[in-house]
């Protein structure tokens, strides 16, 4: 076996072994807070305060694509997949963070597994690179996550990685409601073409316009997880 599929298979095993429960150290860290959190006893509402009212009779999950066994599934299938427990600490792109926070729901690993993506479902596009993101304090990547050929979903991603570190960084995950052009007022940054919340700045008739860019000002943010071993992924 090459160096590189022994390097791979140790790696799900070792994925496969803390999805079981039994790789978890005894003992935490004593630097599980990473650099700018801050702990929270509460968990802060995650919204913009336009929810949407759908009937969990109406509700479904659809999945196709590059996919052998595309599903349809209905409020009562999906919830009576097996449910996943995990306790994990959370840290939030906004700067907060908590402890042993309890998960329960439906893994991804579940949905792969029902449907079977197929072998050709495997990339995303890097569109374009760019090592002068932040004043040189980082570097910017623009990506596509394509689930499908012809008119199947295609998914932006931001990824904003510093450059004063060589090898890999843990990265934020970002829950972004108005684009990433409005992140940054960098114009390399794509503008959002799908639908956005009429009251994100800039935004006219739920499209961005050019005066959106930069409108969450959240690109302070973005540069202190730059300017520390820490990456942005939005």
């Amino acid at each position: 076996m090459a160096a590189s599929d022994s390097s791979l298979t140790a790696r799900k095993e070792r994925w496969a072994r803390k999805m079981s429960g039994k790789a978890k150290p005894s003992v935490r860290s004593e630097s599980r807070l990473p650099p700018g959190q801050h702990l929270t006893p509460g968990f802060p509402v995650l919204d913009l305060g336009i929810r949407p009212e759908i009937s969990l009779g109406e509700w479904r999950l659809e999945i196709g694509g590059l996919v052998e066994n595309p599903q349809t599934l209905t409020w009562a299938q999906f919830n009576s997949l097996p449910q996943f427990e995990d306790l994990s600490d959370f840290h939030c792109v906004t700067t907060w963070s908590q402890f042993d926070m309890e998960f329960e729901g439906v893994a991804f690993f579940t949905i792969a597994d029902l449907v079977k993506p197929k072998p050709e479902a495997t990339h995303a596009v890097l569109l374009n690179e760019y090592h002068d993101f932040l004043d040189g304090a980082a570097t910017l990547k623009l990506l596509r996550l394509e689930t499908g050929s012809g008119a199947a979903p295609k998914i932006a991603l931001m990824v904003v990685l510093p450059n004063q570190v060589k090898g890999r960084v843990p990265v934020f995950l970002a829950m972004n409601f108005c684009g990433n052009h409005a992140l940054s007022g960098d114009p390399r940054i794509p503008l959002t073409k799908g639908w956005l919340y009429e009251h994100c700045k800039g935004c006219t008739n739920n499209a961005a316009t050019e005066a959106a860019r930069g409108g969450q000002r959240a690109a302070g943010v973005v540069r202190r997880r730059s300017t520390r071993p820490l990456g942005c992924l939005s």
